[in-house]
């Protein structure tokens, strides 16, 4: 597994030299910062297993607003406080503020260890339990791929072959069709179940692509402390690394993945060694990657390790047997979290769903239900509320409508556009930065990046909505 990594906000260099040097001497992968600016950069940009911090920092700042960043950011974070001064009430201040325990900076080697084990314990243990209980929230997500057509059938005989192997998995399909739900069967029924399951979008800023894939260690010449991170290879050490989109990879990055498939050894930006990860790849796209090989943008050779077992996701056109029971699902599902009596769709709104062709796929049927319950008052979704959220919920590649309304949406697309580029410019490209900006999370931001044609750099492209 993964080695456990440390951050150390402490101001005093002396004692900042000393714990770092203890606990690099245990195997840990420790990281520092000396003021409060550098720790809140650090706590919100990565996440660390433990996070231990100091209470008096300089400028006349409180490791008070480092705690709160990093709870905000990671609120399973595990932190402690350093003291000067053990006491009843530095304890109870430390509880206050949302820290598992506190230590003296003086403690002795053998202190700092035993107490720094435990509380790395108590982290795994807190990461352990926020993974089952994700699990249970996404459960009823998987079932989205319910459905007894021929096409799903077989499917889930694909999905189950895969599993048994350790095999590379390629899988593509039209947006919204599912594919990181494949994967996280696969992920689910493999023996790595019990490891963890990383899914990333690989539409990252090209200067940004192999920190994400690979990390940063502090040490790298022209970064500050405070960009170093964990990559998703070793996040996913043990586990699954779902690549969605890998299309999207700059090319010069492409000659390294290929290395960490083959080899199952990374280099951090930075370090000066390999780092060995037992990681299973499985990876997604949407575009044609022979025809991208054809044009130059993708290597024929990563393309063939990613492709061993090949797995196609059906367009929900080609399996409207199923979108009864779908509509089952989502119905319960959106009852469930709005508290909402609606039951059932009207014969005539679930042949108005049967008809339609969902450019979105499963993904733009769950919307346009949800849409349908709100404007939905008794307890039957009728053929008119149907009508009104297959027009609003319609995906931008099938206009739905006509005249004014059209229009209307059109704006509203190229405002949306517009506002997008402007949270991209101010993030400086990165789309975590710019999700967490916007309110929405980044997958969501990478389905409008995809759609209104925006790169990761913020520059602008035709828009295809016009």
């Amino acid at each position: 597994m993964a080695t456990p990594s440390i951050l150390v906000v402490e101001d005093d260099e002396e004692v900042r030299q000393c714990l770092c040097d203890t606990l690099n001497r245990e195997g840990y992968r420790v990281f520092s910062d000396g003021n409060a600016e550098d720790g809140i950069r650090d706590v919100t940009s990565s996440r660390y297993d433990l996070i231990l911090v100091d209470l008096q920092l300089p400028r006349n700042r409180s490791g008070l607003e480092i705690i709160r960043a990093a709870r905000e950011h990671d609120p399973k974070a595990t932190l402690c406080v350093l003291t000067g001064h053990a006491s009843v009430e530095t304890a109870v201040q430390a509880m206050q503020l949302g820290a598992l325990d506190y230590i003296q900076k003086r403690s002795s080697y053998e202190e700092i260890v035993a107490k720094v084990g435990t509380w790395l314990e108590h982290s795994a243990l807190q990461r352990h339990a926020a993974s089952l209980e994700q699990e249970i929230e996404r459960h009823g997500d998987r079932h989205e791929m319910i459905g007894e057509s021929p096409v799903m059938v077989e499917l889930g005989k694909l999905i189950a072959r895969a599993a048994t192997s350790d095999c590379s998995v390629l899988i593509g399909g039209e947006m919204g069709t599912g594919k990181e739900l494949v994967a996280r069967a696969i992920h689910d029924q493999s023996p790595r179940h019990q490891g963890p399951f990383v899914a990333t979008d690989c539409g990252f800023p090209p200067t940004l692509a192999e920190s994400e894939l690979f990390g940063v260690i502090r040490q790298y010449p022209g970064l500050h402390n405070h960009e170093a991170l964990i990559g998703r290879f070793e996040q996913a050490d043990g586990g699954t690394l779902f690549l969605d989109e890998v299309g999207e990879l700059p090319k010069d990055l492409q000659g390294k993945l290929l290395r960490a498939l083959e080899e199952k050894e990374i280099r951090p930006l930075g370090a000066r060694g390999i780092r060995h990860v037992d990681v299973r790849v499985v990876a997604a796209t949407n575009c044609d990657l022979e025809r991208a090989i054809g044009d130059g943008g993708f290597r024929q050779d990563l393309y063939c390790r990613l492709n061993v077992v090949a797995i196609d996701v059906p367009p929900l056109r080609d399996r409207k047997i199923d979108i009864p029971a779908l509509v089952r699902y989502f119905l319960n599902r959106t009852k469930s979290a709005q508290r909402h009596l609606v039951e059932e769709v009207s014969p005539e709104a679930m042949k108005a769903l049967e008809e339609y062709d969902y450019p979105g796929n499963v993904r733009e049927l769950r919307n346009i239900i949800e849409l349908a319950v709100i404007r939905t008052e008794g307890r039957v979704v009728e053929e008119r509320a149907l009508r009104v959220a297959l027009r609003d919920g319609a995906s931008a590649a099938t206009p739905a409508v006509r005249g004014g309304a059209n229009t209307l949406r059109k704006a509203m697309e190229q405002a949306e556009r517009d506002y997008l580029v402007g949270v991209l410019d101010k993030a400086g490209g990165m789309q975590i930065r710019a999700a967490q900006m916007a309110g929405i999370d980044r997958k969501t931001l990478s389905d409008k990046l995809r759609k209104y044609r925006i790169r990761p750099s913020g520059r602008r492209h035709k828009n295809t909505t016009s």
